[in-house]
């Protein structure tokens, strides 16, 4: 079983051979030893001048955006295991300092880039976390934005463009509805989510409608529509 602590030296080992590094700090559960199958992995990087940018080769997938006043990293390794790479000097004291580390070897890769369909895999894996904890109703609540995702797609598909944020107020929505949402994926969007079979039922039917969309070839989705944890639940809870 892939888990955060698979990606731990190979990832550190790796930021740590940066000569712009000078500590690299462990955070979250795994610090704590409270970390289970689905726990990401949470560093911190003390630096001056560095950027996530550097590794790239280690992860499908991944966006930089700020946090309290921090960059924050947040990816996808080739594992499968999801990383937050916050950096800067200020360490929070949450964080505990790590030993230097050997990396492990790694396969390089190309990192997808951010945009709607990155956007829905990363979105969708996360749904693992909250079903595996018995949280069913956080991953409720996120097929909101798994529903947005396939509209989105769909207009896509047929236009060429992804429609905008203020197509989706309560009147952009009415022509969106009107000229892209067919009797079947009307279907699709009220699939039903009353029990747990339902709910990871339907999380696997917008996966693969999207997947049916999204470029080929792609890693991440790959990693989604294969990641056994969803498939060890989907098969316990009768589906």
């Amino acid at each position: 079983m892939i888990t955060a602590r698979n990606s731990l030296a190979r990832l550190v080992g790796a930021i740590q051979t940066d000569r712009n590094v000078e500590s690299v700090f462990l955070g979250g559960s795994v610090l704590n030893g409270t970390d289970d199958e689905v726990s990401d992995l949470d560093l911190w990087v003390v630096t001056d001048d560095w950027s996530p940018a550097y590794l790239e080769g280690l992860f499908v997938a991944g966006q930089t955006v700020e946090i309290g006043g921090a960059p924050l990293f947040h990816g996808v390794d080739h594992l499968g295991v999801i990383v937050d790479i916050r950096h800067g000097r200020a360490v929070p004291p949450e964080y505990g300092p790590l030993d230097a580390m050997t990396p492990d070897p790694w396969i390089v890769v190309e990192i997808e880039p951010a945009g709607l369909y990155t956007n829905f895999w990363i979105s969708s894996y996360k749904h693992r976390k909250p079903m595996w904890r018995e949280l069913d109703g956080m991953a409720l609540l996120g097929l909101h934005f798994d529903r947005v995702a396939l509209l989105m797609a769909w207009v896509a598909q047929e236009t060429g463009a992804v429609p905008g944020p203020e197509a989706f107020s309560i009147h952009g929505l009415t022509p969106l509805v009107r000229d892209y949402v067919t009797p079947e994926r009307r279907e699709l969007l009220g699939s039903p989510t009353g029990t747990r079979k339902d709910l990871l039922t339907t999380i696997q039917a917008y996966r693969i409608e999207m997947l049916r969309m999204s470029p080929p070839n792609s890693r991440l989705a790959r990693i989604v529509m294969h990641d056994p944890l969803f498939a060890q639940m989907l098969v316990e809870a009768g589906g």
